[in-house]
């Protein structure tokens, strides 16, 4: 089995060495490194993919790698999406994706987990993480005994939802707005130059030099503002006063 991933602060990641714990003999894989590769099919696989929602929806590089592989005699398909708000537009948009490519969708679901959307949520309180990681750990564990059993599991979008918070305007702006994402970065005097923000972006979109410099190719992972030990990464001068989230589950050189 395959366990694709793509993380900004590790919460999905958590999510997919979980899921491989549970099942022997799996492979971890990074899907920006894998999309770095240029491999172009998965054939004869079982596959697990592991995300974070992105606006109700897909994130962007995990639709790239959906509609830019070729899927040929896929055994089984499963996928899981952390979310603040467990719940949105991706699984109905993941069931399209699938039909048109001719994958079977054997399993999805949602999985809360904390957010680290620094720029318009409320951050849980250092004491409220544990707990929220906690019960996450009942779903995953869940989730693992039906993927590794190869069981049937898909949850629905709920309509009623899409429809109170608006989930389908959003996610449409959140495309719209999503290239020109990163030219809203700052980065400010307290920036030592030490470069972690460059090694550990996913897409390489970083370059320091005196101070951090962004190329125009975002993941809009947020891992190098959530991730900088001098805070000097902000995103317009609204994230200056709030705090910052990686898993504490997970460590920084795990992620790629």
């Amino acid at each position: 089995m395959k366990v694709f991933y793509f993380s900004g602060t590790g919460n999905s990641f958590y999510v997919a060495k979980k899921i491989a714990a549970a099942n022997p003999q799996s492979e971890i894989i990074s899907i920006p490194r894998f999309l770095k590769e240029n491999k172009k099919r998965l054939e004869n696989d079982e596959i697990v993919i592991v995300s974070p929602l992105y606006f109700y929806g897909i994130a962007p590089v995990v639709l790239r790698f959906l509609e830019e592989l070729e899927f040929e005699n896929i055994r089984y398909f499963s996928a899981i999406f952390t979310a603040e708000f467990p719940n949105g537009l991706a699984i109905n948009e993941l069931k399209k994706i699938c039909r048109q490519k001719g994958i079977p969708l054997n399993s999805c679901a949602y999985i809360k987990m904390p957010t680290n959307y620094v720029i318009k949520s409320k951050l849980l309180e250092p004491a409220s993480i544990e707990p929220a990681l906690l019960l996450a750990d009942k779903k995953i564990e869940k989730l693992a005994r039906i993927i590794k059993n190869r069981g049937a599991y898909l949850e629905k979008d709920r309509r009623i939802y899409a429809f109170i918070t608006s989930a389908e305007k959003y996610h449409q702006q959140w495309q719209l707005d999503f290239p020109q994402f990163d030219a809203k970065f700052l980065c400010t005097e307290a920036c030592t130059s030490c470069k972690l923000c460059e090694k550990s972006c996913p897409v390489g979109n970083i370059t320091v030099t005196q101070q951090a410099h962004w190329e125009g190719h975002c993941a809009a992972c947020l891992r190098c503002l959530n991730i900088c030990p001098q805070k000097a990464i902000q995103y317009t001068h609204a994230t200056e006063d709030k705090g910052r989230y990686f898993n504490p589950r997970v460590r920084i050189k795990e992620l790629s």
